[in-house]
């Protein structure tokens, strides 16, 4: 398997990991909920999610492009990392109680939506993920660790 697919996939996992936590800018009124109703569906407790997202993550890597996996968490969220982005962007997200970490500045994926997931852009996920080892979930818990 290319190294490098799997660094996108673990990253781009991560990014719909996370986005479960939209539940508490729903439940606080900031956003509606039709948008996000299968990350809805994740379970709360973060390792229960990521080993829910365990057969995900694997049929992703083996699918060969980048582009193929995004499509394939884009059909089983019915969200795309364009629209995570726009998710991470919103106010309520970052430095507030509802959802994310409020540690981090930047808290979302590092593509933009003019960006084409190409190979520079596998070795931007790569290189993220190589700075950031930890999940920004649970300090001192490496994403790899959590794989089922």
């Amino acid at each position: 398997m290319n190294q490098h697919l799997s660094n996108f996939v673990q990253y781009l996992c991560l990014c719909y990991h996370e986005a479960r936590n939209v539940r508490h800018l729903v439940k606080a009124g900031y956003l509606s909920p039709q948008p996000f109703e299968r990350l809805l569906l994740l379970p709360t407790n973060k390792i229960e999610a990521w080993q829910e997202l365990a057969r995900l993550r694997a049929e992703a890597a083996e699918l060969g492009t980048a582009r193929a996996a995004s499509n394939l968490f884009t059909a089983r969220f019915e969200c795309s990392a364009e629209e995570l982005i726009e998710l991470y962007r919103n106010p309520h997200w970052r430095s507030s109680a509802y959802g994310g970490n409020r540690g981090r500045k930047s808290h979302g994926p590092c593509v933009t939506s003019n960006e084409r997931l190409t190979r520079t852009t596998l070795m931007r996920f790569r290189d993220s993920f190589g700075r950031y080892p930890r999940c920004g979930t649970t300090p001192g818990r490496s994403a790899r660790s959590w794989m089922a």
